[in-house]
């Protein structure tokens, strides 16, 4: 039981002064310094925790748009290289019915396509195989005669054919691989 109060000693002075209450005190404000550190140590915890996870969260977000943005520069590489391709047989058809304007027209079509299918690729072999098509296209149309009139004697038109024929046959080459690469893994590497 605490000592009566007298009446100069003032509430405060008491339990400023007395031995019990500053131990209490004391105890409860260890206690409770020590209930603080365990919760901030708790909630740095939690903090890590959930950093870590948005920043899994963020890498898988990139992963997923940097795999996104290689399938659609596959499927337009595929998309060129297909378009590319079509040019190709129809310049076959037109230098074998002597038109060779036509011929001229749509391998300069063609060629454009294949440079454009070249910017999106990054592997190097497809990329020699790019310039490979490219240098013998503009070959075939440098030697082309294009005046109206002059028709292609057979040989040339037969070598004219043959040329065409191997383009077309890497072009559709690397068109399957594109497309079997996207179907397989589903991804560009």
């Amino acid at each position: 039981m605490p000592p009566a109060v007298s009446s100069q000693q003032t509430l405060i002075d008491y339990l400023l002064s007395d031995a019990r209450i500053l131990a209490w005190v004391g105890w409860g404000g260890l206690i409770i310094g020590v209930v603080s550190l365990v919760v901030t140590i708790f909630g740095f915890a939690i903090a890590v925790i959930q950093i870590r996870r948005v920043k899994l969260a963020s890498e898988a977000a990139r992963d997923a748009t940097v795999c996104m943005a290689a399938q659609v520069r596959s499927k337009e590489q595929s998309a060129k290289i297909v378009f590319a391709l079509g040019q190709v047989n129809n310049a076959t058809t037109h230098i074998t019915g002597d038109n060779a304007g036509a011929a001229v027209a749509h391998l300069l079509t063609s060629c454009n396509a294949v440079i454009e299918a070249r910017a999106l690729s990054f592997d190097e072999k497809d990329q020699a195989t790019y310039d490979e098509c490219i240098y013998a296209n503009r070959k075939i149309i440098e030697n082309l005669p294009i005046k109206a009139g002059v028709s292609i004697d057979e040989k040339k038109q037969k070598f004219y054919v043959q040329s065409l024929r191997k383009i077309a046959s890497n072009l559709d080459e690397m068109s399957v691989r594109l497309r079997y690469e996207f179907v397989t893994h589903g991804e560009v590497r």
